[in-house]
């Protein structure tokens, strides 16, 4: 939905995908023994490690297909007998373990039993690296075992979305640096791997432990339990992490990097930018969004609570929205039968978090006799400072429309007027008339983490058009509005879970519907 004010978001837009991919992998014969001998080639790195352990299992991690032993050659070949279906691999660091860290720029001794794992939707060749380690842990925190081909495609694209966005596969096996035959990093699959991993060690540079590869894997195997790579582990500050902020720290060790090691390509085609863990609907996928419809919003009667919270990426700015909405039936607005939702919100912003702005908001919106379409009529906003009250009334003019029965890709456009009054204690000032044109797109289901919980969702996008603003005084103001604006709505209670508008991102933080909390689905 289309807002241009960011206390009436909460209100107007709202007032696990693994299980469904088939994550039983064992039993719909994707587990199931072939006819032919299966090989794979492992290769570990951190960079380059000796004297490891590589052990292979089936899909639901406890049955061994094989094991062997890396000494000094940097990966081996394993036969796994004639099983197809997904596998998980292990590394177990040995007695005499060592692994070349990039920022010290030498051989290291690798603990005796840390343990790397890898997730391959199928016996095929593979790396054990930090990053598969990471979709290993996001693994465990979605209950993802046994493993499907979906499961495990969806896991391992989360991760290198997020942290290795000019690599194509995690699983690909990346240059060894501390291997003598690799003297600099070309600009391919294996030395753009190799960079990310390089630069994954030099984020931990100066950490006390003198392991800095494996101090930042071990603070983000912590970070990545709530899906947000933040320092934190479910709201908790993470002990000894060497990155307060992931991606600023990242970023600068990717030129450090590709300046240590000569890399052919240009380093910000690796650069972060975006720390949130999403599991997408596979590209083949079916969804529809009918499950994240929110006409569950048109009960009379109904009383819910929601908290948001909305950063502002250009200065770090934080508002926390708090508020309370209880719903009416049979009201007329702008010449409609709507339901109202009365909404008291309370408003804090880190500029002055002394300071609660109270704010009244009446928002009307009604369904359509599918069931499956919500009209958003306009509202009423009321704010008072310093002794009066400022009222935005709001009108669309047709209602807006926004439709759940999309399946994966459809979109849909619309053009309506938003009129515009406002007044100070009764005495009306100007007012304006927009002409709002956009387009919608239902993008797909995806499983996403919020301070929330963890929710299955619709993401929709919205690319917005030309708009045409007329103020009572004549003057007419024209822009585009050409601004990125994604947004999150939960399958079953239908509430916005994440926006993202531009540099800006709104989270749930909490939510109660009917007395019942909200803590995921």
């Amino acid at each position: 939905m289309i807002n241009f004010y960011k206390f009436t978001s909460v209100v107007l837009f709202s007032s696990a995908l693994l299980a469904c991919g088939g994550s039983g992998g064992s039993g719909g014969g994707s587990g199931s023994p072939g006819n032919e001998a299966q090989s794979i080639s492992v290769t570990p790195s951190l960079g380059k490690v000796s004297q490891v352990k590589i052990e292979i299992y089936k899909d639901d991690g406890q049955t061994l297909l094989g094991s062997a032993t890396i000494a000094d050659e940097g990966g081996i070949v394993m036969d796994v007998g004639g099983y197809q279906g997904p596998i998980l691999a292990k590394m177990t660091a040995l007695q005499d373990a060592t692994y070349f860290d990039e920022a010290v720029g030498t051989n290291i001794d690798l603990p005796e039993g840390l343990t790397l794992h890898a997730l391959s939707g199928s016996v095929g060749n593979l790396a054990i690296t930090p990053l598969t380690e990471l979709a290993y842990q996001f693994a465990l925190v979605h209950e993802a075992f046994p493993l499907s081909e979906s499961s495990v495609a969806m896991l391992n694209s989360a991760i290198n979305t997020v942290f290795a966005p000019n690599v194509n596969s995690i699983l690909s096996a990346p240059a060894l640096l501390g291997d003598p035959a690799v003297t600099s990093l070309a600009d391919d699959e294996a030395g753009n791997y190799a960079l990310v991993l390089a630069a994954f060690a030099l984020v931990a540079e100066y950490d006390v432990s003198g392991q800095p590869a494996i101090a930042t894997l071990n603070a983000l195997t912590q970070d990545i339990a709530d899906g947000r790579i933040d320092a934190q582990k479910n709201g908790d500050q993470i002990a000894n992490s060497p990155y307060s902020s992931f991606m600023f720290d990242f970023n600068v060790a990717l030129g450090k990097a590709a300046s240590s090691y000569d890399y052919a390509g240009d380093q910000n085609a690796s650069a972060v930018s975006d720390l949130v863990l999403v599991l997408r609907e596979p590209e083949g996928g079916t969804s529809t969004a009918v499950a994240c419809n929110q006409t569950w919003q048109l009960t009379d009667g109904l009383n819910y609570q929601l908290v948001y919270q909305l950063t502002e990426g250009l200065n770090g700015y934080i508002t926390t929205t708090s508020s309370d909405t209880t719903i009416l039936g049979g009201v007329e607005f702008n010449g409609e039968q709507t339901f109202e939702a009365t909404s008291a919100l309370e408003v804090v912003t880190s500029i002055a978090p002394e300071q609660v702005f109270e704010v009244t908001n009446l928002s009307y919106q009604s369904g359509t006799e599918t069931g499956e379409e919500l009209l958003v009529h306009g509202f009423i906003e009321s704010k008072i400072q310093e002794g009066f009250t400022f009222d935005t009334i709001v009108s669309n003019t047709p209602s807006e429309l926004l439709l759940f029965n999309l399946n994966r890709g459809d979109s849909y456009s619309q053009t309506f007027e938003q009129n515009q009054k406002q007044q100070a204690n009764g005495i009306p000032l100007q007012d304006s008339t927009t002409i709002v044109e956009y387009e919608m797109r239902y993008v797909g289901r995806e499983t996403i983490i919020v301070p929330a919980g963890a929710f299955e969702a619709c993401k929709f996008s919205i690319s917005g058009g030309p708009r045409r603003v007329l103020l009572s005084s004549g003057a007419v103001v024209e822009f585009n509005d050409d601004e990125a604006n994604d947004f999150w709505i939960s399958v079953d209670s239908g509430l916005l879970l994440r926006r993202v508008v531009g540099l800006n991102e709104e989270l749930l933080l909490e939510a109660t519907i009917a007395d019942q909390a909200i803590k995921g689905n």
